[in-house]
């Protein structure tokens, strides 16, 4: 008997993974999300930053909650359904993304229901939030 094939499931995003622990003990709100050609250095940066931070029982004890986006990387071939409920900020470091990759991150974003997702494109800030009916809102 041949088993079913078991679908296989889109993977977190580098340290994705730690946000999904830190919200089952902590109330944080805000996700920063490291974008461009130095998301990378950024993100093993504040890893170890966090590192340095114990608690009284010698858990990490994070700042922030962040992930990263490896620079020219597809966001749609990564699971973001960690971001459902907290507002979001999109942050490049290094060479930035287009407006349009940054754009298409924000929309998987908020597809996968977070509340605000705030990014700075090349000309402007856009603030998008996604309504009770699903359609979202734009301001600039």
């Amino acid at each position: 008997m041949i088993p079913f094939p078991r679908q296989a499931r889109r993977k977190y995003p580098p340290y994705a993974a730690r946000v999904v622990a830190i919200r089952r003990t902590a109330d944080d709100r805000t996700l920063t999300i490291l974008t461009g050609s130095g998301a990378m250095h950024e993100a093993e940066c504040r890893y170890h930053d966090d590192l340095g931070r114990l608690d009284e029982f010698g858990q990490i004890r994070p700042q922030t909650l962040w992930a990263a986006l490896p620079y020219e990387r597809n966001p749609s071939g990564y699971e973001w359904d960690f971001c459902a409920g907290l507002d979001v900020a999109i942050v490049t470091f290094g060479t930035p993304e287009t407006d349009i990759s940054l754009l298409h991150l924000a929309g998987v974003v908020l597809a996968a229901s977070a509340a605000h997702v705030v990014v700075r494109l090349a000309a402007r800030i856009e603030i998008l939030r996604r309504d009770d009916g699903g359609a979202v809102w734009r301001m600039h």
